[in-house]
């Protein structure tokens, strides 16, 4: 599958006005950088980078004038109001040379425990943090859990991964399967909340 493509500006660096200007003009303000050469200011158009971090993709192809490099998003900030994107960090990569960065973590299959037994799969994590070359960087890291039963429980030390380094602590906590019964006392505890309250009025 190609990368996308994010199509970068070179900027002026300027005041906070001036960089509200460009977020005006539909244009989100960035810095590319890499380990072997100077920080660039740079914009790229919001509805091309929406559109990126939604397209799934990891690793991304920008072009920049008449250069293209391959780069991952280091850093987006959003507004936390209104969830527009204010500025983006581009790390360019360097063939050779490892990164760490975070993945999703997907989950695939269904559990023997939920398919036999009626229990209830939980995800404890979603996404972790990796370190590989640029040419390893998986889109997602994919965890088989359809032998899980319940009770059982599956942790980042039991997942394998060709040229990637899982960053988490082996003992962290993936996802595990709870039996019916745990989560009908859960919802008997919260039926049986209500009915304590006239009791308590009462004394």
């Amino acid at each position: 599958m190609d990368n996308a493509v994010l199509n970068l500006e070179r900027r002026e660096l300027g005041t906070k006005g001036k960089l509200n200007a460009y977020r005006r003009a539909g244009k989100v303000p960035g810095i590319l950088y890499g380990a072997h050469e100077e920080p660039t200011p740079i914009v790229v158009e919001e509805k091309e980078l929406q559109a990126a971090l939604s397209s799934g993709h990891t690793v991304f192809d920008a072009k920049l004038g008449r250069s293209s490099k391959r780069v991952v998003l280091r850093e987006v900030q959003r507004d936390p109001v209104h969830g527009r994107l204010l500025h983006v960090d581009l790390l360019a990569l360097t063939a050779g040379e490892k990164l760490t960065l975070t993945v999703p973590l997907v989950l695939v299959g269904v559990p023997r425990g939920v398919k036999e037994h009626g229990g209830t799969l939980l995800q404890e994590i979603h996404e972790v943090e990796i370190e590989c070359l640029p040419a390893n960087i998986p889109e997602r890291i994919e965890v088989d859990v359809s032998h899980l039963d319940v009770g059982r429980s599956l942790h980042i030390s039991d997942v394998k991964q060709q040229h990637v380094t899982l960053l988490a602590p082996p003992d962290t906590l993936v996802a595990h399967v709870v039996a019916p019964r745990v989560a009908a006392e859960a919802e008997g505890e919260i039926a049986e909340a209500p009915a304590a309250a006239p009791e308590a009025e009462q004394s």
